[in-house]
């Protein structure tokens, strides 16, 4: 009987996993616009220097950005945004755009080609605390397909172009075990890891997640 009931809880866990997951995949492949976001990021997948016309340069997480949807939309968010809230900080004025059209959300339906922005991820102000606002943005590529964790590539000046993961259902969890699997999947990479945290877990992108920015605010023609 135990068996049984075992076996009935697994096949209905394993009915929802995969529901879940189709679900995501088909809303992933409806809008060709974002579709053509996720190709044209992830060709960039492992890379240091990325050639920008002529050159090959070190991209920071906003300016490579700002290349893969100027090349996929035509559209120069960077332009757009610091016209309208100018700031040194690039990621910032991406931020207060989308929030200046109310395209800013924690919860809901979240699209591949939305943006995700983290706060303290490095120490900008050099002043040695946790007070660093939106110092990161990435763009959201999927959904992972086991615990639906967020999938988003990235980059920061001097490291590679790369994909990690955010699972806000799970914030204290970087990875686990699936069951009867010998496989380890992360449920929320490390984009922080830094003696200044008394936590030494804390630095989890679930710990430095702020917000989700829709991709439309940027698809307004009349700025």
């Amino acid at each position: 009987m135990l068996k049984k009931t075992i076996d009935i809880v697994l096949i209905l866990l394993l009915v929802y996993l995969s529901s879940y997951a189709g679900t995501v995949i088909k809303n992933s492949n409806k809008d060709p616009l974002r579709k053509k976001i996720v190709e044209v990021s992830t060709k960039y997948l492992g890379q240091k220097h990325i050639k920008v016309g002529k050159y090959f340069r070190d991209l920071d997480c906003s300016t490579f950005l700002r290349m893969v949807l100027l090349e996929a939309t035509g559209i120069d968010i960077a332009y757009v945004s610091i016209k309208n809230f100018p700031d040194k900080n690039l990621t910032k004025s991406y931020y207060r755009f989308i929030e200046s059209n109310r395209g800013l959300f924690k919860e809901g339906v979240l699209k591949p080609g939305d943006l995700i922005f983290f706060d303290n991820t490095y120490d900008r102000n050099q002043n040695g605390r946790i007070d660093d606002e939106l110092t990161h943005v990435g763009i959201v590529i999927g959904f992972e397909e086991n615990f639906g964790s967020i999938a988003f590539i990235h980059k920061s000046e001097g490291k590679k172009v790369r994909i990690d993961y955010l699972n806000l259902s799970h914030p204290n969890i970087s990875k686990t075990n699936i069951f009867g699997m010998d496989k380890e999947i992360i449920l929320n990479s490390y984009l922080r890891r830094n003696k200044v945290f008394v936590n030494k877990d804390y630095g989890l992108a679930s710990h430095l997640f702020r917000s989700f920015g829709k991709l439309e605010c940027f698809l307004i023609r009349d700025f």
